[in-house]
């Protein structure tokens, strides 16, 4: 009879596909290969500096501001507004659904 083989479970690595031997040998790769960094708690945090003249607003040649545009009203829904061509802005119903017919085979 020849040998056997020694059959193991392998444990891959999911950063880089190293096979371990066992779950303590992946734990010691991932520790040494994939460090998890740890950020201070001040690099968690922002504070948002705003420059004291560029800001962003249009203003005109000398300096000053534009007023600030109101913007235009919504217009009405398109069906409440009383139409002659219930198919506008085509002109038939024709122009709006085509049939079958009308579309060319692509060879």
């Amino acid at each position: 009879m020849p040998p056997q083989q020694p059959t193991f479970q392998s444990f891959d690595c999911l950063h880089c596909g190293q096979k371990c031997r066992s779950s303590g040998g992946l734990r010691k790769h991932q520790e040494s290969r994939h460090p998890k960094i740890t950020l201070p708690e001040e690099a968690t945090r922002y504070t948002r500096i705003c420059h004291p003249h560029i800001n962003g607003r249009p203003c005109a040649a000398d300096g000053l501001f534009l007023p600030i545009p109101i913007p235009d009203p919504i217009p009405d829904d398109p069906s409440d507004a009383p139409s002659e061509n219930p198919w506008a802005p085509f002109v038939e119903r024709s122009c709006a659904s085509p049939k079958p017919e009308s579309f060319i085979p692509l060879l």
